[in-house]
């Protein structure tokens, strides 16, 4: 086999704990800096099978790295991390565009470089980066750095079955749990409502945070999302498209108690509605309520005073699918 050698710059120490001494690509030479010989049967055409390094703090990918890890985003390109190779696998699997894969050992890197594209820029940061992006020692194999995709509501076209609306879901793993569910019982579209922030941060990384990402196993790459500031824009398409709006509320006279209720006694039996759930603490807002077509309800005990959001929502979805041929 035809070997390509390659010198890197950078001490022994800041690299060992990053690569598999067994990896059966890689070849050690000794001496006062790091050789690594890699095999070039690659199967990435176009890509060398080698990794950048990244082991200067002011490389421009780890700055956006770090950046992308704050709270909030800020800036022209929002942009967002996945964290791991499962969630990176997901993303590239969805085709979800990511601009930058990073890994931190090599066993990733063969991994992930099999299913990157072309246009994915691959490297290998250095032990000391790590430790400055994780310092706690709690960290993944690898992160990728993606673009927030565009969320406008138009480009949802919404043809069939349930398109489900979040109105100002707070906490993050709710919001990730929702939109797992959402593609488990067969919805495609989510829209998801914000109101702005007085800071003037994104709504974007409310949606792509690093909890949602992680609670929604992968679904957040797969379905169509959509952002708005106000939940009335929602109600708007609704109405230009004829779609009847379902409000999910808590248990009231004037709220079917199960899908088959609603289908025969609401009149509702087009082939596709809205089904919008409401915030942790206050609910669906007083538009959403008078905008919608009917109420259901979760029929529980005396004593539970109400369900967990995400728990209500999945129940929701579930009913809706177990009736999806009568809608």
């Amino acid at each position: 086999m035809i070997g390509a050698a390659i010198l890197v710059n950078l001490c022994v120490s800041d690299l060992e704990s990053n690569v598999n001494h067994n990896s059966p690509r890689l070849h050690w030479k000794s001496g006062p800096l790091l050789r690594l010989q890699f095999s070039n049967d690659d199967d990435r055409p176009g890509c060398p099978p080698w990794p950048t390094v990244i082991s200067n703090v002011k490389h421009p990918v780890f700055q956006k790295l770090r950046a992308a890890q704050g709270r909030w985003l800020r800036g022209k390109e929002e942009c967002f991390i996945a964290e791991g190779d499962d969630q990176i696998k997901s993303a590239l699997e969805a085709q979800f565009p990511l601009t930058h894969v990073v890994t931190f050992g090599m066993d990733s890197f063969h991994k992930l470089r099999k299913k990157c594209p072309n246009r994915t820029e691959m490297a290998l940061l250095s032990t000391g980066l790590v430790n400055k992006l994780y310092p706690s020692g709690k960290r993944p194999e690898s992160v990728a750095l993606a673009v927030v995709p565009p969320l406008e509501l138009k480009r949802i076209n919404h043809s069939s079955g349930i398109m489900l609306v979040l109105e100002n879901i707070q906490d993050p793993g709710n919001l990730g749990t929702m939109l797992r569910s959402a593609e488990a019982f067969g919805t495609e579209s989510v829209v998801c409502t914000f109101p702005k922030l007085p800071n003037g941060t994104s709504s974007a990384k409310r949606l792509f945070s690093r909890v949602a990402i992680r609670a929604s196993m992968g679904s957040i790459f797969r379905l169509r999302l959509a952002i708005c500031n106000d939940i009335q824009d929602v109600l708007h398409y609704c109405k230009k498209h004829a779609i009847p709006v379902i409000a999910s509320t808590p248990c009231s006279r004037s709220a079917y108690l199960s899908v088959n209720e609603l289908i025969r006694e609401g009149g509702i039996n087009q082939n596709r509605i809205l089904l919008a759930v409401g915030n942790e603490g206050r609910g669906l807002s007083a538009k959403a309520l008078q905008a919608a077509s009917a109420n259901i309800s979760i029929p529980t005990a005396s004593t539970v005073e109400s369900l967990n959001v995400a728990v209500a929502c999945g129940v929701l979805l579930h009913e809706f699918r177990k009736h999806s041929s009568a809608l």
